[in-house]
């Protein structure tokens, strides 16, 4: 086998290229997105009717995760520790796909399939309109920075969405 060759399925992770400092930053990064999570948790309380701590977790997370990839990705600012202690570690432990499924699995048990449909959609739509409200805010940003730095042109009246 060439140097091009796949590690074996079964190779530790340093055979894969995942280091000791991957870990350390996503796991870090995992801890404390873990913290914060349990943090709105504490403050938000979840009412029988509606879970606003997994609601207002996932749409910040959203926010956040498309703001960061405006960053890192499309500005290529940051590195990829950055990256993979926010974005994969923070992010990843902050938001919940899965509580989402279980409480939309808890409602349909319950014979409220409705309310299952509704939180679905509105978590689904509050979700993307964070995506593209973080875009939109770390694009203006970074404009008005570029615009100050080069003395390009004036920003007043500017905001993220014009």
């Amino acid at each position: 086998m060439g140097s091009n060759a796949e590690p074996h399925p079964r190779a530790g992770l340093a055979h894969r290229g995942i280091g000791l400092g991957v870990l350390v930053l996503v796991a870090g990064g995992g801890a404390l997105g873990s913290l914060a999570r349990v943090g709105v948790g504490r403050v938000l309380s979840t009412s029988p009717r509606f879970p606003w701590a997994t609601f207002a977790v996932n749409v910040a997370g959203a926010f956040v995760l498309a703001a960061l990839a405006v960053l890192v990705l499309e500005r290529g600012r940051g590195s990829r520790a950055l990256w993979l202690a926010t974005a994969t570690g923070f992010c990843g432990a902050f938001t919940t796909l899965s509580t989402v499924v279980v409480q939309v699995d808890l409602d349909v048990r319950a014979g409220d399939g409705l309310s299952a449909v509704l939180y679905g959609l509105v978590t689904l739509a509050a979700g993307v309109a964070a995506v593209l409200a973080g875009t939109a805010l770390a694009r203006w940003v970074w404009r008005q920075k570029d615009d100050l730095g080069h003395g390009a042109r004036s920003t007043r009246g500017s905001t993220p969405w014009n």
